[in-house]
């Protein structure tokens, strides 16, 4: 189930990918815990996935497009590879409460700043997609499932405009 982009812009993809928006392959999971990336999430304490900085000095892996090593793709990648309650099964409605406050929406933030002019408007859906996610999460108690079955999230799941944002922007930085 996760995908490459099963971290923060993925949060949106799984969902509508378990409905019937999806990213990419994975690429970035690994089997060791110690790596704190998308592989093996149960090693991953609930307080560790909201702990991963979003900025940082060196850029974390990646591929080969227009936009690689910009800082843009760099944050894109960091986004990729970092530890997400979505991916504990122990996550508590605190540490996806937490995760939204304190990760994603500067998340959001430095995405939407970095992106390049040809790339505005995919960055801007598919933070609507994520931002979308979030209020339906707070709405229903911070419960993952819950927010997934939201009537809210209907027009998400149903719109792939999402889904083709998100493959452009992993194209642009060759993820």
């Amino acid at each position: 189930m996760p995908v490459r982009r099963t971290s923060l812009l993925g949060v949106v993809a799984v969902a509508v990918t378990l409905v019937g928006f999806t990213a990419c392959g994975d690429a970035a999971s690994t089997d060791d815990p110690s790596t704190n990336d998308t592989g093996s999430a149960a090693a991953v304490a609930p307080t560790d996935t909201v702990t991963t900085p979003v900025t940082g000095s060196e850029p974390a892996p990646g591929g080969q497009g227009p936009g690689s090593g910009t800082p843009f793709c760099d944050l894109q990648n960091k986004l990729n590879t970092m530890a997400t309650p979505f991916e504990n099964p122990n996550a508590t409605a605190a540490d996806y409460q937490e995760f939204y406050i304190e990760v994603v929406a500067d998340a959001l933030d430095q995405s939407a700043m970095l992106a390049p002019v040809d790339l505005q408007d995919e960055v801007a859906k598919v933070n609507e997609g994520i931002a979308a996610l979030g209020d339906a999460m707070e709405a229903n108690g911070w419960d993952p499932a819950a927010a997934y079955n939201d009537p809210r999230m209907a027009p998400v799941f149903a719109d792939s405009s999402y889904d083709e944002a998100n493959q452009t922007i992993d194209s642009y930085c060759g993820n």
